[in-house]
This record gives structure tokens, C-alpha cells and sequence, in this order.
């Protein structure tokens, strides 16, 4: 009964000692300005990218995989001033998601065209703070 109880509180304890377990994938507890720097440059690079290979014809399997890779970047950029445009950037990447999911390589070329000049806006935001 002992044993059971010490277990418990021990588990217990760990939940409150290690929080940041449960944080999302990606993201960074106090970023630095050089990785909040290097998220919000790579996460447009990666953008970019991905809508210069769904201009050349990549596939839909393609696309996916480039748009989860920038979701997983994105996900970095931690500046709570520019939370609405990040906001704005995801919706319009999941949007592209969809429509590539679906097959739709010109409605997700639009979505992904309106994210990337999302992020443009948030470098530059951050850029002028």
C-alpha cells in the first residue's frame, strides 16, 4: 500500500516538474531574437518553395510533404505580437493542405500565394518592431 502511494505522489511530481513535455512539437519556451530570427526566415523560405514546386508541376504527394514541413517550422515562431498574422499564414496553409488533399493544385496555389504574403508580412513586422 506504501509502495502504491509512493508511486503516485512520484508520478504525480513529475507532471509538475516536467512541463515542458507536453508542449507541441516544434515549438520554443523563450525563444532567442536569433531563432525567432531563423524560424520566421526559414518558415517563408520553405513557403516559397513550395509554391515555386506547385508552379512547376510537383505532385499533390509533393506538396503535402513540403506543406507539413512548413506547418512543423511555423510552429517555431513564437512573437505574440505577430500572433494574428501567424494566425493568418496557417489558416491559409491549411487551406492549401485541403485543397491539395483533395487534388486541387490551383485552389491550393492560391491559399499557399495568400500564405506566402502572410509570412512577408510578419518578417517584415518583425523586422520594423
Amino acid at each position: 500500500m506504501k509502495q502504491s502511494l509512493l508511486k503516485l505522489i512520484f508520478s504525480a511530481s513529475l507532471i509538475f516538474l516536467l512541463p515542458g513535455i507536453t508542449h507541441a512539437a516544434g515549438k520554443i519556451e523563450n525563444a532567442t531574437m536569433e531563432e525567432v530570427t531563423y524560424a520566421i526566415e526559414t518558415t517563408l523560405k520553405q513557403a516559397q518553395d513550395t509554391l515555386a514546386a506547385l508552379d512547376d508541376g510537383a505532385s499533390s504527394e509533393d506538396i503535402l510533404a513540403m506543406l507539413k514541413k512548413t506547418k512543423q517550422i511555423h510552429k517555431e515562431i513564437e512573437v505574440i505580437r505577430l500572433g494574428a498574422i501567424k494566425g493568418r499564414a496557417a489558416t491559409q496553409m491549411k487551406k492549401a493542405r485541403i485543397a491539395a488533399k483533395k487534388g486541387d493544385l490551383e485552389t491550393a496555389r492560391k491559399h499557399l500565394a495568400k500564405g506566402v504574403e502572410h509570412y512577408q508580412t510578419l518578417r517584415k513586422k518583425f523586422y520594423d518592431f
